[in-house]
């Protein structure tokens, strides 16, 4: 049933005289369906979730809209003509304050795949590859968007990669690649990736604590029996971690041209504790929570420092976490000459990859929009 919540709606600064755009991900566990089989949803949670998004005291941009909210895991929300995507849209609308429109993405995995919101007062889409026409496997989901106010266009793609299999989730990624070095537009790719990256400050999962069945999804055997994170995924967008040797230090190298906002917000003055919070909640993983939600982008210099965050919950309900995963997000400014970044140190942009970056402005050739 929709839920109507008592809040005013927020009150925000006029963020349409800037470029500014701020994104949101969150993997809401089950969609917030109370049982199985039956369109009985639990969207007090989801309101809870997106709350401190609008909580100066707990987001760095609480005076800034959010423009674009992708979220995984929209159990059975397709059913009953779109109920439960309405019903989302609305407290998403009521508790953030702005009248976001909605729409399901592709999925293949059955009726639990992603949706995404956005405000039609900051971006228009322009392009949206949906089931159907065409079908493509690499364009399945991809929604291009052009700001409102500056008409300048970005490329939004929101993805729940298999969370059962290294090998599916390495195809998955290989479907990206194209997207990376020499794409014309800003790419963000967000969502559940179910895997994580190797480098420094990374959360690591102790795998002695874990089930074989954990294992098996997330990690791989090397030859003398021990099991290490299933970094091949990421490891293919963002760049393989090259340790240093005396394993302690490192670099990112290859990958198609993207980079993990962690590495990204750390390089940028957020703390490593902040920048490399774990995505899952606490007591949910055996053997500890990693980063696997993300939003990977292919233009860094575009982020505005400071607005990275894992928002951390603080209590359960009902004697568990509104979600299993937590809500992450960042502000992107899409200004046509982005001001330099302000670089902890150039050991930190030169492991990262970020210091070309920042001295050419990542400006790609010429290429035909698709």
């Amino acid at each position: 049933m929709l839920m109507h919540i008592d809040q005013q709606p927020a009150r925000f600064s006029d963020a349409t005289a800037t470029n500014a755009l701020r994104f949101t991900w969150l993997n809401f566990q089950s969609g917030g369906a109370r049982t199985s089989g039956k369109l009985d949803y639990d969207f007090t949670r989801l309101h809870r979730l997106a709350a401190p998004l609008v909580e100066p005291q707990l987001s760095p941009a609480a005076s800034m809209p959010v423009a674009i909210f992708a979220l995984c895991e929209a159990k059975g929300w397709a059913a009953d003509a779109n109920h439960g995507l309405l019903a989302a849209s609305d407290v998403l609308s009521a508790t953030l304050g702005r009248p976001y429109a909605a729409k399901m993405l592709p999925f293949d995995r059955g009726p639990i795949g992603p949706a995404l919101f956005y405000d039609p007062t900051l971006v228009a889409p322009v392009a949206w590859h949906g089931g159907g026409y065409p079908d493509f496997d690499d364009k399945a989901g991809v929604i291009r968007f052009r700001t409102v106010h500056t008409d300048q266009h970005l490329v939004v793609i929101v993805r729940h990669w298999n969370p059962r299999s290294p090998q599916i989730r390495l195809e998955e990624a290989r479907l990206l690649g194209s997207y990376g070095d020499g794409f014309p537009d800003p790419v963000f790719v967000m969502g559940d990736l179910n895997a994580t990256a190797t480098g420094s400050h990374w959360p690591r999962r102790d795998w002695t604590k874990a089930p074989y069945i954990a294992r098996d999804a997330k990690a791989i055997r090397m030859p003398d029996g021990a099991w290490v994170d299933a970094t091949d995924a990421i490891h293919h967008l963002i760049g393989e971690w090259e340790w240093d040797e005396f394993g302690k230090q490192g670099r990112r190298t290859d990958g198609c041209g993207f980079w993990a906002m962690p590495e990204v917000a750390y390089a940028t003055g957020t703390p490593a504790g902040e920048a490399f919070m774990a995505t899952v909640n606490r007591d949910i993983d055996a053997g500890g929570g990693q980063i696997i939600d993300h939003c990977l982008v292919t233009r860094p210099q575009l982020y505005v420092p400071g607005t990275y965050r894992v928002h951390v919950p603080t209590e359960q309900h009902d004697g568990r976490w509104d979600s299993d995963h937590r809500l992450v997000e960042a502000t992107f400014s899409l200004a046509s000459s982005p001001v330099a970044w302000p670089h902890v140190d150039a050991g930190l942009a030169t492991r990262y990859r970020l210091h070309a970056v920042a001295a050419t402005g990542n400006q790609p050739p010429d290429r035909p929009r698709t």
